[in-house]
């Protein structure tokens, strides 16, 4: 009676397992049957009989690494007919058929199993930021510069007015580039801004560039013709590593009867389009004049244009006063 006794205690007892709800577990805690296999020391083979029930009864000893291994008690992974672990049976243990058993390793509890995937995880995270770090700082930036067109939308015939064209490098190592700007046969310009920029025999203004902060160049334009004709403006940049590319912003100007610092239309120059006029333009060489004609239609009550004398007129409290046109 001993001896029975020593068997049904025995490590090799066998008892009967909930194949489906070993599965149930297992795909509820998000684990492949590799995963389960290497932690109780079976075959991924041995797991998918004992899910499916081809194996009913295992060694008892294999069931409890298997709940250690999902991290649930003993008793969740047994049929509801099998007797308690206190019970005994007068059965000697069987054999578990077909079982296959692989050499021993060292297996842990689900929660040290995870931990160890948890670091791995950051770890293999960490050094991903690290390469992305790298690549973004030590290596040459491919954005190109933007470089963009400021100009008024319409203008008074004969009526001077103001071009800038911004320049924003992307990266901070120094960048040569060529920008040219197309002058239109029915304007001429004036004080091109920096003093080393040229007019080609083609009408073009060229500028070449050496620069790794923001920069400006700049022109005063006067378009000619009546009241409905449209100017435009076309200007392109190249670098050492771009093509040609167009040049944005701006792309034409109308003539009309409107001031370009009126930009509301409504024939007055009110304070937030003056406020407007010296944000954009004040540093614009050459240009001073014209911020003087802009100051004077503010410190007024508006102004008209007469088409038929081709004058600017601007209107003050007491009356009128006429201008002669805006150069």
């Amino acid at each position: 009676m001993i001896e029975e006794n020593s068997q049904i205690f025995s490590p090799m007892a066998m008892v009967k397992i909930d194949g489906p709800a070993i599965k149930q577990l297992r795909e509820q805690q998000g684990l492949t049957q590799l995963y389960v296999a290497t932690a109780v020391s079976v075959t991924t083979d041995t797991i998918s009989r004992w899910e499916n029930g081809r194996y009913p009864s295992i060694k008892r000893e294999n069931c409890i690494k298997l709940a250690e291994t999902l991290g649930v008690p003993l008793p969740q992974l047994l049929l509801s007919e099998e007797k308690p672990a206190s019970e005994t049976s007068s059965e000697p243990p069987a054999k578990e058929t077909g079982e296959e058993i692989v050499p021993k390793k060292v297996t842990t509890s689900v929660r040290n199993q995870r931990k160890k995937l948890f670091f791995a995880a950051l770890l293999g995270s960490l050094v991903l930021l690290l390469l992305l770090l790298f690549k973004f700082t030590l290596s040459p930036s491919t954005k190109t510069p933007e470089i963009t067109r400021l100009a008024p939308a319409w203008s008074l015939p004969e009526g001077s007015l103001p071009v800038r064209i911004t320049i924003v490098p992307q990266k901070k190592q120094p960048v040569t580039l060529i920008l040219k700007e197309n002058i239109a046969p029915e304007t001429t310009i004036s004080n091109v801004s920096p003093e080393t920029a040229g007019k080609s025999e083609d009408g073009e203004i060229r500028w070449i560039k050496r620069l790794s902060e923001p920069d400006t160049c700049s022109y005063v334009l006067t378009p000619h013709g009546e009241p409905g004709t449209v100017i435009s403006l076309h200007g392109s940049w190249a670098t050492s590593g771009s093509n040609e590319n167009t040049t944005a912003g701006r792309q034409s100007i109308e003539v009309g009867q409107y001031h370009w610092a009126d930009e509301n239309r409504d024939h007055v120059i009110d304070d937030r389009e003056i406020i407007l006029v010296y944000d954009r333009y004040s540093n614009v060489p050459g240009f001073e004049k014209g911020i003087d004609r802009i100051e004077d239609i503010w410190l007024g009550v508006g102004y008209r244009w007469d088409n038929s004398q081709h004058k600017l007129v601007i209107l003050q409290k007491k009356g009128s006063r006429e201008t002669s046109n805006e150069k």
